[in-house]
Formats: structure tokens, sequence, C-alpha cells
């Protein structure tokens, strides 16, 4: 590594750190005025209420990451063309893009940062603050990421509703059984107070079973100790809590597998499984496509007009997302193409910012 090689990682290190540290400690400040109401309520000590700053932080610090990237190295491409370095690099004949390599180890550097969060760091602070949550009585209540009462689809024509299980699916509460016939007329309608898998086969203590043909409705007596010819598993019926977030890869592609089993949609699942490496990619490729305006050797560049740019940059990148993570949720996209879409949008752009900057003139070469 040369001496230049150092001096721009450490110009670009330390407005990127600075900018990511101001970011942080602004959103969890933000975070908790939002919830000052409750965390200085009477149920917790200083000592929780600064564990769940913490474990909110920790999902802010994934988030603010490529906004940081973008704001802290333009601010550094300000302040080397402030410092007149930019036209001293071009008066020693070197061009603009021997910076490039080390600002790609920082992005590079960001988007590891950003993998070992979203995998390890989030979801153990995600559970801790739930945990926490619960014990304090802090949890809201106006959240429910899924029913009590629960729907599953099984098979040959088969649906499930379950009002309680337990939390390896081996004991269900009230699980009533809807069986359809092949036109998806109901056939038979099954009412199980208490069930328990037990050696391969779900035991109910009382049963009650109605039977529907020709608009007719016959309720059969009701048996004890029954046991089901259900051919559904206790996987089938698992609880899967947690947000997308609080979750690794490898368990977002088993909830989501198993959510797809049992007939529910899981594209928030998936639309987080692509998210999470393409949007520290986002970050790093906005860094990009401003590079070539932002390290032209003779423009006088201020701080405040390089904010101004990032600013603008990531609103519209943060725009295009929004619009890509509705476009998912409405089913007008794949989650794989919600996904990847903001990014092939600013790859476009990067494109043609490099073009417009770097392409060769007339009987002359590229810059």
């Amino acid at each position: 590594m040369t001496v230049l090689d150092r001096f721009l990682l450490r110009t670009y290190l330390r407005s990127l750190g600075g900018t990511y540290a101001v970011f942080l400690v602004a959103g969890t400040v933000l975070e908790f005025l939002e919830k000052a109401r409750v965390l200085l309520s009477e149920r917790g000590t200083a000592g929780q209420v600064l564990l769940f700053l913490v474990c909110r932080s920790s999902e802010l610090a994934v988030l603010l990451l490529p906004l940081a990237l973008v704001v802290g190295i333009g601010l550094a491409h300000a302040y080397l063309s402030r410092g007149l370095e930019m036209r001293a690099l071009a008066a020693a004949g070197i061009g603009t893009l021997r910076i490039l390599p080390v600002l790609l180890f920082c992005g590079l550097l960001t988007m590891v940062a950003s993998a070992v969060l979203s995998e390890w760091v989030v979801p153990a602070a995600l559970r801790t603050q739930l945990q926490l949550e619960r014990k304090l009585g802090w949890t809201n209540r106006a959240w429910r990421f899924f029913k009590n009462r629960q729907w599953f689809l099984g098979q040959r024509g088969r649906i499930y509703r379950v009002s309680g299980r337990s939390r390896d699916g081996q004991s269900l509460r009230r699980a009533e059984l809807f069986v359809l016939d092949e036109h998806f007329q109901l056939a038979e309608r099954v009412l199980a107070e208490r069930v328990h898998y037990q050696q391969g086969h779900w035991r109910a203590r009382r049963v009650r079973r109605w039977r529907f043909a020709a608009a007719a409705v016959k309720e059969l007596p009701a048996a004890r100790d029954v046991i089901l010819d259900w051919p559904e598993g206790p996987e089938r019926f698992r609880p899967l809590r947690g947000r997308p977030r609080q979750k690794g890869l490898a368990e977002l592609a088993e909830t989501s597998r198993l959510l797809e089993r049992r007939g529910a949609r899981a594209t928030s699942y998936r639309l987080e499984m692509h998210l999470r490496f393409a949007f520290p990619l986002l970050g790093l490729l906005l860094v990009l496509v401003a590079f070539p305006f932002q390290t032209l050797p003779y423009r006088r560049r201020s701080v405040s007009g390089a904010l101004f740019e990032a600013v603008l940059l990531v609103m519209g990148a943060w725009l295009v997302v929004a619009v890509c993570t509705t476009a998912v949720g409405g089913g007008l996209l794949e989650p794989w193409l919600g996904g990847w879409l903001p990014v092939m949008v600013v790859a476009v752009a990067l494109l043609v910012s490099w073009v417009l900057v770097y392409r060769a003139p007339a009987g002359g070469t590229s810059a």
C-alpha cells in the first residue's frame, strides 16, 4: 500500500466513521423520544432502558450503513476538493481512477459489516428486545404477527383451523378440519377439542363430525378418545414466530419453506433474503454513480453541496426501494425482482454517469 493509498483510506474511513456515528446516535435519540413515555415508566430500570436502546440501535445500524457510506464518501471527496488534493493529483499526472481501488475497499468493508450485523447481531438483539418487552409489559398489543386462529392447507382438499397449539406443534386446541370434494364443495367438517400427536398418530379426546351431501347436513354421534386419520405431521402446525429481520438466512429459508407448504404467502421472508444482499450493494453502487462527478479535478466542491447531492441520491434510491417493496407486497412483483430491481436501476444510472464523464472525446482518449 502506497502513501497515497494510506492517505485516501484514512480520509475515507474518518469521514465514513464520523458520518455513521452521527446517524446512529441521531437515530437512537429519535427512537428514545418516540418511546419515551413507555421507556420512562416505572416498569423498567435504567439498565433495562439502555439495553432496549442498544437492541433497537442494532437494526438501525444495518439500515444506516449504506446511507452513511454515500454521505460519508461524498463529504470525503468534498474535503479533498476543498483542500486542492484533487487538483494536485491531476497536476502530478495521477488520474481520478487511481482513487477507485481504495473506494471499493471501503465499500466492500461496509458490505461485510452489514452482512455480519444482519446475520448474527440483529436477530439476537431483536430476540432480546422482544423478551425484554414481554417481561416488562412493553409489548405493543396492536402488533400481532400471527393471529391466534390460523388456517393451514392440508393434503387432498383438507383445510385446518386451529385456535391454539404448542411450540412443537404436537398439541392442538380446538382444531377444525374442513374436507372439500372435487368441486370445492364442503363434504365434511371435524371438530376436535384437544388433539395430541402420539406415536405417529393424532389422538383427540372428543370429536364431533358433520357430513354435507345434497344440501343436507348430517351430524354424526360424538366420540371420545379417537385416533384421527390426519396425514399432516406436527411440523405443519408448528408456530412460526418472529419478523423477517429476527431471523438469519437459514431461518428465513426454513420459514419460507414451511409457509409455502402450508399454502401461505412467504413474500416478506423471500424479499428479506434478497434484500440482505441487494441493500448493502445498493449503497456502493450509489457511491460509484456520484464518483465521476465528485472527483473532477478542476471543480471546487463545497461540503453543503456534497451533502445535498448525497441526500438526493439516497432519497431517489429509497423511493425506488419503497415502490418495489410495495409492489412485492401487493403481488405485482416476485420477491427476487423486488429485491434486485433497485440495484438494476442504479446500475443503469451508474453506466450513464460513467459514460458521460469518461467517454473518449473525438480524436482523443478518455480521462
